[in-house]
């Protein structure tokens, strides 16, 4: 599912919504998956109050279920129920490399995947609509 927000604090309460909304659900684990280490160190600060939530950084020492906040680096090798991917915008994801970021983060969603962006979205949410479009 891919959510176009009006700003940043949409998109964070996209993101509490979602949250709510897997609490019930009986799933087991949801990751938050943010480009960089300090992007998802920001989100963690910003819903560690209200939500029992687990930050993945290099000081972790072990990785439970439930709720967790990780950047691509971190979420390496994990795979969640649902993940949420906030910011997909052009100016955060817009180089190849960014790509491959982005793909790598999308991987990790065993059955619920939601990408959520304001402003402009990266291109690489459309690119195959585009790609479709210039072959007809």
């Amino acid at each position: 599912m891919i959510v176009s927000c009006l700003n940043r604090n949409e998109e964070l309460e996209q993101i509490k919504a979602k949250l709510d909304s897997f609490l019930k659900s009986g799933a087991v684990s949801l990751g938050i998956i943010l480009k960089t280490n300090s992007a998802a160190k920001e989100i963690y600060e910003l819903l560690k109050h209200d939500y029992d939530i687990q930050h993945i950084s290099m000081d972790s020492t072990h990785f439970g279920n439930g709720i967790s906040v990780a950047s691509v680096q971190m979420s390496k090798g994990l795979e969640f129920d649902e993940v949420i991917i906030p910011n997909v915008n052009e100016d955060v994801y817009c180089s190849n490399y960014d790509r491959g970021l982005l793909y790598v983060a999308c991987t990790r969603a065993m059955h619920k995947l939601t990408l959520l962006y304001s402003k402009k979205p990266s291109n690489f949410l459309f690119s195959h609509l585009k790609e479709s479009s210039d072959s007809n």
